[in-house]
């Protein structure tokens, strides 16, 4: 689903509510509140839940939290748009819903993976699954240029490793596989940071079926010194 941010139009029944949740590194006295966007009625519901970091009025800090919300309020605003365009039948109502989970949060870097999916009346939902890596002291979000060399080809070092790993899975499909974890940029642009290594996201249908869900596939640090930026954030970690 593409971000339009289009049309905007009045729903009655909009809530903003905030909870407290502890984060994950809670020593580098960072604290994050849920957002959450909710709106039900016979035809459709959304049900958006992001982080937003609170008590820190940093540039840095700000930024991040500008860019979530921001992606957030482009899903619920297209999803409305199509709401908009569409008729929809009551016996199957549309819905969009969003989760996250702090992957990581040390050293100045957020790591956060969000996990959702969008039903328009198909067979089951798209999924809507992505990760967002952000510099808090720079307000930055960080991308593979900030992790890895210049001219280094990352891309065939991710995926020389993650293709045996994914394959060691039974009932695995080699030729959907190499489709999904070639070494082209696509495939790789959801990675998260871990204290084990730098993790490839595979959202369902990537790799496999959409019974198998979201797979994750820990790169140790090892291997992938080679193409690491040596000013990067990836040496803060490993």
């Amino acid at each position: 689903m593409n971000r339009l941010n289009k049309l905007f139009f009045y729903m009655p029944v909009f809530l903003l509510l905030f909870m407290w949740i502890p984060l994950y590194a809670q020593s580098e006295g960072v604290s994050v509140v849920t957002a959450k966007v909710e709106e039900q009625n016979q035809k459709y519901s959304i049900d958006i839940k992001y982080p937003q970091i609170q008590n820190d009025s940093s540039p840095g800090v700000t930024a991040f939290n500008k860019a979530i919300k921001k992606d957030m309020d482009d899903f619920v605003s297209e999803f409305r748009d199509d709401i908009a365009k569409n008729e929809i039948d009551a016996d199957r109502p549309w819905s969009i819903y969003m989760v996250f989970e702090i992957k990581y949060c040390e050293n100045g870097i957020i790591s956060v993976l969000f996990d959702g999916g969008y039903f328009n009346g198909g067979a089951h939902p798209a999924p809507i699954v992505y990760t967002k890596n952000y510099d808090l002291q720079r307000g930055k979000e960080l991308t593979p240029d900030d992790l890895f060399k210049k001219d280094a080809d990352w891309l065939a070092v991710l995926s020389r490793y993650c293709i045996p790993e994914l394959n060691k899975e039974e009932g695995s499909d080699d030729s959907w596989i190499k489709e999904g974890a070639g070494p082209k940029i696509d495939n790789y642009g959801n990675l998260y940071f871990s204290s084990q290594g730098l993790v490839v996201v595979f959202p369902p249908y990537q790799v496999a079926p959409y019974a198998r869900g979201t797979v994750e596939i820990i790169v140790p640090f090892n291997k992938i010194t080679d193409v690491i930026n040596p000013q990067g954030p990836l040496t803060k970690i490993k």
